[in-house]
């Protein structure tokens, strides 16, 4: 399990303490929202099953997920964007090693699910001032990424 893997594990134990310990509904309630929304954050494997990718598998996916998020820290070690409120420190994360990143996978591995669209949300949540390049082999298909990403947040739990 990596750094950044455990450091989640045990913020999401602190927030089910936190709900046990708390009898008032509208409390609760603020807490899972708070919760919800730190996870977004930090937990791309997370984010992806808010937003209804019910089909990843763990470890194989969660493990892609939690390298791919990697890189949210990598720029803020760059600083390229400060560390933004609700982000998991870069101590509490894996060595980021090198900024630069290639994924090869298997066909139907939901590459482009991960890398751009949940990631580029992930990056927006985070940092959102934040300019992303999407390029694709055609435009058209660089603009549906784009508006699936858009789509993220106008038809999902993202739009809470």
């Amino acid at each position: 399990m990596t750094r950044l893997r455990e450091s989640i594990e045990k913020k999401k134990l602190v927030f089910e303490e936190a709900l046990r310990r708390e009898s008032n509904q509208k409390e609760r309630e603020k807490i899972v929202r708070t919760q919800v929304r730190w996870l977004c954050r930090n937990d791309l494997f997370y984010l992806g099953q808010v937003t209804g990718h019910t089909k990843f598998l763990v470890p194989f996916h969660r493990d892609l997920c939690d390298k791919v998020s990697l890189m949210n820290w990598q720029i803020v070690k760059l600083g390229i964007m400060p560390l933004s409120p609700g982000m998991l420190k870069i101590d509490e994360v894996d060595d980021l090693g090198d900024s630069q990143r290639l994924y090869l996978l298997f066909r139907s591995a939901f590459k482009t699910t991960i890398i751009t669209k949940l990631h580029t949300a992930q990056l927006l949540l985070n940092f959102p001032n934040i300019h992303i390049a999407i390029s694709h082999n055609t435009q058209i298909n660089a603009s549906d990424n784009l508006e699936s990403v858009k789509n993220l947040f106008l038809t999902t739990q993202l739009k809470e």
